[in-house]
C-alpha cells in the first residue's frame, strides 16, 4: 500500500512521456487536412500543447490530482463525464467476467477432483481423501 502513490505517479509520467514521443501531432490530426496554420496554433494554445513538456506534465499531474482529466478532443466534453457515462457498462462487464471466471474455475476444480478419484482411487484411496471432496 505504501508504494501505491509513487507507482501511480510513475505510471502517469511514463504514459505521458510515451504519448508525447509518438511522432504524430494530435492537434493537426484533429484540425483536419484543410486547417490553416493559425487554426492549428489556436488549437495548440487551447489544449496547452504550445507549452514546454515539463510544464505540460506538471499541469497534467496537478489536474489529475484535482479530478480534472481534461477536455476530450473528440466529444468536446470533460473526460470525467465520458468515463462516468460508460461506468455502468464497464462495471457490468467486469462483474460478468469475474463471475464467469469463478464459475469456470469451480467447475474445472470439481471435474479434476472427480477425474482424479476415478483414475487414482486404487492408488491413493483413504478415508480422508473421500471426505475432503464431496463434489
Amino acid at each position: 500500500m505504501l508504494w501505491f502513490v509513487p507507482t501511480l505517479i510513475g505510471l502517469m509520467i511514463i504514459t505521458f512521456t510515451i504519448s508525447h514521443i509518438i511522432p504524430a501531432d494530435p492537434v493537426a490530426f484533429f484540425a483536419g487536412e484543410n486547417a490553416t496554420a493559425e487554426q492549428i496554433e489556436a488549437l495548440r494554445a487551447r489544449y496547452g500543447f504550445d507549452k514546454p513538456l515539463h510544464i505540460q506534465l506538471v499541469n497534467y499531474l496537478i489536474g489529475v490530482t484535482q479530478g480534472d482529466l481534461g477536455i476530450s478532443i473528440y466529444t468536446q466534453r470533460p473526460i470525467s463525464e465520458d468515463l462516468l457515462a460508460r461506468l455502468p457498462a464497464t462495471m457490468e462487464l467486469t462483474f460478468m467476467a469475474v463471475f464467469f471466471f469463478y464459475d469456470c474455475r469451480c467447475s474445472a476444480w470439481c471435474l479434476c477432483r472427480r477425474l482424479s478419484k476415478l483414475f487414482f482411487r486404487p492408488f491413493f484411496e483413504s478415508p480422508y481423501s473421500l471426505w475432503a471432496c464431496n463434489c
